[in-house]
């Protein structure tokens, strides 16, 4: 049988093959009858004998080619039915070439071909696609892509499929597989994937077979249907392998259904029912429409049949319609997954089975008491009637089989047992144990190696046979040497070769050469000899050659290790010395240096490290500190270099105060003297070695200089030089002033001077005596010595010049001021009338006149009517100066010709001056007008005699002149209209006024230039002193000159520059001698105490640091230079912030300390150790104060202990390992 269907496959083959190549008749293939036994079989109704040529088999089948074909697709069919999950892929041709009654054939050939797949969700995914040509590749069904529990067969065969219509065009195929393509992407990966393609076989837009190529790759199943007219050959090519079982070729599209009839003809099967969660699919099941399923019954689709169906529930039979649903009796079960009458209740296999009632499986078939369950059967207990086995026996002559009966089995002599020796019969009416079996105790022969051999113990291979084996010379023997047949029949050991012997190349070397180049790439021959040497700066280590040879192909000296060992040291240079000078107030310089880069021959960065430990730039104290460096490489080689940092203390000592003590009285000659010395302090915080010339407290009546000389270690000095005055207790008389003499008379306690000036010259400030005063004891009480006792006399000039300040008042109309141009023109008019008058008074005499700034203003007074009813007056004045917003510009023409003013004399002699106004009525006048204006009289250059006779005489004159000029009658008239106006009368104010030059003032009919010291102050008339900060070394001066930028003067009246002293710079102040003057801070200079602070310069004073801060030394220019203290057990190298713990046992109990102190009160002064500054459990050694030194753990290195060190840099590894790091070590 199994030759009858071998040989149907192999004409199905021939058939499709000779169909794809050629669609004539089969004759026309070269299988022809006389080449086989199937020539010609698939003509339809045709009967052929088919013998087996080779086997001379002599029964014959009679096949069509539609049952041929059909057999062979039942085969595949079921082969996709045995996976649960199985996607399909319809692809249908809906072209032109096809026609609609066609495409009808296809759809109905689908429908077949699903009828006994189970279509749903977790089982078959269906996808229908239809095709013409391009743009008409529709996916008209597709549960692959958008699973859901609703996509079943019944929708696929009610609502699905009926709505696919023909479309008619071209055949594009290639869209067709491109797009199942696309639908397969979202097929389950667990899932047996299949497409269907059915066509006339006639393409077009694309050669469809590579994508039909990526789809069988992919694993998809590809079925191509098609008829023998079209393109057999594209079909047969796009199909799976072997093409001949996967490509069906007919004769028309109408076999398409005979062929699915035929290969699936078969009863249809209930098969599943898929509950729906909706019942209207199942109200067409009865006449009412409505409610059709009983109570009992679920509304499902039949994923076999395709049909809706009530389905009663497990335990019941029935229809599933209303009312039919009754539970199965006792003694059967049902399943409940389809409808069905009482046949649907399975009877149990026995009829001594009972089941509960509504049994819904097999397994609740139980065997009546009495009977035991012998497979379905129910059986009285008992058990089988055993035998003994084949070349055994049993150890009584029979075995019964009755309850608790027992059998013992034994095997011949050469056998052994399997199995069971003893079986019992239990309740159960089963044995016990397991079915004995005799066997044999041989073994198999073992295979003889090639190029070797094999000896046995025994030929014929029985149990504890030993063979040996052994291989020939050259070859190494793989596996067991020995192999012993046991007990269960198989060899030990492992099978044996014999393998030609080489030896392994030899691993490659690191810093090293191994010569010829293949003994490190290939395996090499017995005799092979390899050379080993080191690059330079490496050293050998193991032998320099290596032999092929040994029993195993072994190289010789494998018990020794070649390596190349890094013996050279790294190349290290250190910067040249340096020397420089400290920073600035500081005992350290900020030094920096290019730290040196080391190398190494072995390529990798070599460990560097500083003692002490330091890093640029680097404050370094004054002194010489050597710097070394080593390098260290992976292979512990070190290289060492050193330079030196010579920081030169270039900075004298600062002097703090320096400043001579007051003048000291004596009534000795020789008088022993003491005061306070100058303070000094130096950049390095050491003391300083101060000496004193003369170095003696012994000093004379007079000046005595005292040098104090500061120096430090390193020889910078800086002075300190003042006068040291002895005074006798009497008073001393006073210089004379510049250009006089001071007289004066010694009294028994006192002193009295008088102080005059020489000839041509006398006091702008006139002096005060002099007097000077000391009691019992001695002291001396004089006036403040900060302030000259004494103005100096200066040059006296005679004056030349007089001023009479006068006023002239007229009387006018109430609506003359309310013209804002007329006091202007009045003011000019008067003071063109007035310098007429005084051409006429001085006339070419000794005296010069001029009149000065003119300035009318208008009064309005009460009216003679106002006068007599006592009623009270608006008074209204007007103040007109050269700064008013409203002005009149009055034309040249207006100012100068005679018909602008015109002055006359009436017969009343009185005095008018003609305005614009339209009035002419004069007797109601109301407004008074004041001019005020200053007379000026000159002495001519030429006159001869006392100048100051000339001027009062000359203003007398001029005076006189102007009252009887108001007294004539005088009219005038001003502009094109006439308004008279009428002096009342004119009046000189005060008395005339001596005018000197800037520079003088007047002093007893003479003017006296202001002293040197002294300034001209024109607004007061005095000669005021220079203030703080200016002087001035000439006399006559209207200003004084200020000091250089940063100087200022310790006294005001100063007369050179030499006075202007510098300001106290920042840090620093001066001392104050006149707590009432604000004198600035000058030099000499006290630097700020520490604890205080100055910023500015020119300061009296400095400040206070805030609470609980201080300074680290003298002279400190900031509130940022005051430090907080550091707080108890913390300590610094100054006491102050930024502060360090003091170490685990030391403490300190006090605030700001430098120290710390352990349990036994032994001291230990702070040091960078202090800080930690060591990584990675570095052992941190102090260097002195300033330096350190941090000792590594092992795999560190560094200034700080922060490089991990990589354990693969020395190359650790041997025969070609690779070195991987593992923490701190390697593996």
């Amino acid at each position: 049988m199994a030759v009858v269907k071998l040989w149907r496959c192999m004409i199905v083959g021939a058939l499709l093959m000779c169909l794809a190549l050629d669609q004539s008749k089969l004759v026309d293939c070269n299988l022809k009858v006389s080449d086989a036994p199937i020539g010609g079989f698939f003509n339809a109704g045709q009967k052929k004998k088919l013998k087996d040529v080779e086997s001379k088999l002599e029964n014959s089948v009679l096949k069509s080619k539609v049952e041929m074909l059909g057999e062979a697709l039942r085969k595949h069919v079921n082969s996709l039915k045995k996976s649960k999950k199985v996607e399909l892929v319809f692809l249908v041709d809906a072209s032109a070439s096809v026609g609609e009654g066609n495409f009808a054939s296809e759809l109905k050939f689908v429908q077949k071909l699903l009828a006994d797949f189970t279509v749903s969700v977790n089982d078959t995914r269906v996808s229908v696609i239809t095709f013409a040509s391009k743009g008409q590749v529709i996916r008209h069904v597709d549960h692959i892509t958008f699973p859901s529990a609703a996509n079943h067969k019944c929708v696929l065969l009610h609502h699905e499929l009926p709505t696919i219509h023909y479309m008619g065009g071209g055949t594009y195929t290639l869209g067709a597989v491109l797009e199942a393509q696309s639908v397969l992407a979202h097929a389950r990966p667990d899932a047996h994937q299949a497409v269907f393609l059915i066509t006339d076989g006639f393409s077009n837009g694309g050669d469809p077979l590579p994508a039909a190529k990526q789809l069988k790759q992919s694993g998809v199943t590809v079925f191509t249907f098609g008829i023998r007219n079209g393109n057999t050959r594209e079909l047969y090519e796009m199909a799976s392998l072997p093409a001949e079982e996967h490509s069906y070729i007919l004769d028309s599209f109408g076999e398409f259904a005979a062929l699915v009839r035929r290969a699936l003809h078969q009863d249809l099967k209930a098969g599943l029912y898929l509950p729906l969660p909706d019942a209207k699919p199942c109200d067409r099941l009865c006449a009412n429409r409505t409610n059709c399923c009983d109570d009992l019954a679920t509304c499902s689709c039949g994923t076999d049949t395709g049909h809706y169906g009530c389905v009663c529930p497990p335990g019941y039979y029935g229809s599933g319609l209303a009312g039919t649903c009754k539970p199965c009796p006792t003694g059967t079960y049902s399943e409940g997954s389809v409808p069905g009458d009482l046949s649907l209740c399975l009877p149990c296999p026995d009829a001594n089975h009972i089941t509960p009632i509504t049994a819904t499986r097999q397994s609740q078939c139980l065997c009546k008491k009495g009977f035991v369950a012998q497979g379905d059967k129910c059986q009285v207990i008992s058990c089988r009637k055993l035998s003994p086995p084949v070349n055994g026996y049993f150890v009584k002559s029979s075995c019964g089989n009755v309850l608790n009966a027992a059998c013992g089995v034994r095997c011949h002599v050469g056998y052994r047992l399997s199995g069971s020796s003893i079986r019992l019969c239990q309740e159960n009416g089963t044995w016990s144990g397991e079915d004995a079996e005799c066997v044999v105790k041989t073994c198999s022969p073992p295979p003889t190696p090639l190029n070797g051999d094999m000896n046995c113990s025994s030929p014929d291979l029985v149990v504890d046979t030993e063979c040996k084996f052994s291989c020939e010379q050259g070859h190494l023997l793989v596996g067991s040497r020995t192999r012993s047949c046991l007990p269960v029949s198989r060899w030990d050991g492992l099978k044996t070769i014999c393998k030609p012997l080489h030896c392994p190349p030899l691993p490659k070397l690191n810093h090293g050469l191994i010569t010829p180049g293949e003994c490190t790439t290939t395996k090499q021959l017995y005799g092979t000899q390899c050379n080993v040497s080191c690059l330079d700066g490496f050293a050998l280590r193991g032998p320099r050659t290596r032999n092929c040879g040994g029993k195993a192909g072994t190289w010789s000296g494998r018990n020794s290790i070649n390596k190349c060992v890094d013996v050279t040291p790294p190349v290290l240079k250190c910067p040249s010395d340096i020397t420089i000078s400290n920073d600035l107030n500081e005992d350290y310089a900020t030094v920096s240096w290019t730290v040196p880069n080391s190398t190494d021959n072995s390529g990798h960065a070599s460990s560097l490290r500083s003692e002490p430990s330091v890093l640029p730039p680097l404050k370094i104290k004054v002194g010489i500190t050597t710097i070394k460096y080593t390098a260290t490489d992976a292979s512990k080689n070190k290289a060492q270099c050193n330079f030196t940092i010579k920081v030169e203390d270039r900075e004298p000592p600062e002097v703090d105060h320096c400043e001579a003590p007051p003048p000291f009285l004596s009534g000795t000659e020789i008088t022993q003297l003491s005061w306070d010395p100058p303070l000094f302090h130096d950049n390095s915080g050491q003391p300083v070695k101060v000496t004193r010339v003369p170095d003696t407290d012994m000093f004379p009546y007079g000046d005595t200089e005292v040098l104090y000389v500061a120096t430090d270690e390193w020889s910078n000095n800086s002075t300190c030089v003042f006068n040291v005055t002895v005074e006798e207790n009497v008073c001393q008389e006073p210089s004379d002033p510049i250009h006089g003499h001071s007289n004066c008379t010694l009294h028994p306690d006192s002193l009295h001077c008088i102080l005059t000036c020489q000839e041509g010259y006398a006091f702008a400030v006139q002096p005060r005596d002099f007097f000077c005063t000391y009691d019992e004891t001695g002291s001396v009480l004089t006036p403040d010595k900060d302030v000259d006792p004494f103005p100096d006399c200066s040059v006296t000039v005679l004056p030349n010049t007089i001023t009479q300040d006068s006023i002239i008042t007229l009387d006018g109309e109430e609506t003359l001021c309310q013209d804002p141009g007329f006091l202007s023109q009045l003011e000019a008019h008067m003071k063109a009338h007035i310098v007429k008058k005084l051409s006429e008074i001085c006339g070419n005499g000794d005296l010069v006149c001029q009149v000065g700034d003119m300035k009318a203003a208008c009064d309005q007074i009460l009216s003679s009517l106002e006068e007599k009813s006592n009623s009270v007056a608006r008074r209204r004045r007007r103040q007109i100066n050269n700064s008013r917003e409203t002005s009149l510009n009055v034309s040249t023409d207006m100012a100068t010709t005679d018909s602008a003013t015109n002055f006359t004399e009436d017969s009343r002699n009185s005095t008018h001056i003609q305005v614009p106004t339209t009035e002419s009525n004069t007797n109601n006048l109301t407004n008074s007008i004041n001019v005020n204006f200053q007379l000026i009289g000159q002495v001519r250059e030429d006159i001869v005699g006392d100048p100051t006779t000339f001027l009062q005489s000359g203003m007398h004159r001029i005076k006189e002149g102007l009252d009887r000029a108001t007294k004539n009658s005088l009219t005038g008239e001003v502009g094109p209209h006439r308004k008279k106006l009428r002096i009342r009368h004119y009046k000189a104010l005060k008395d005339p006024h001596i005018v000197c030059q800037q520079g003088t003032v007047y002093k007893r009919n003479t003017c006296v230039k202001c002293p040197i010291g002294t300034a001209h102050n024109i607004t007061s008339g005095l000669c005021e002193s220079c203030g703080f900060g200016r002087f001035q070394p000439l006399e006559g001066q209207t200003s004084c000159e200020l000091c250089p930028p940063g100087t200022s003067t310790r006294r005001i009246h100063a007369k050179n520059i030499q006075e202007c002293r510098p300001l106290c710079p920042p840090g620093c102040f001066g001392r104050k001698r006149r707590p009432t003057l604000e004198i600035p801070g000058l030099k000499p200079c006290t630097t700020c105490e520490v604890g205080s602070y100055q910023t500015l310069q020119g300061q009296t004073k400095c400040l206070s640091c805030p609470s609980n801060t201080t300074t680290r030394r003298r002279g400190a220019k900031g509130a940022n230079d005051c430090k907080a203290l550091c707080q108890p057990d913390t300590v610094s190298y100054t006491g102050l912030n930024p502060c360090l713990p003091c170490p685990e046992g030391y403490q300190q109990p006090l605030p700001g300390r430098r120290v710390c102190y352990g349990s036994h009160n032994e001291l230990l002064r702070v040091n960078e150790c202090f800080s930690s500054p060591c990584l990675n459990d570095g052992l941190c050694q102090p260097l002195g104060r300033q330096y350190f030194v941090c000792d590594c753990a092992p795999g560190f290195a560094g200034n700080l202990c922060e490089i991990v060190l990589d354990s693969c840099d020395s190359a650790p590894c041997l025969h070609g390992g690779s070195c991987l790091r593992d923490g701190l070590n390697y593996k």
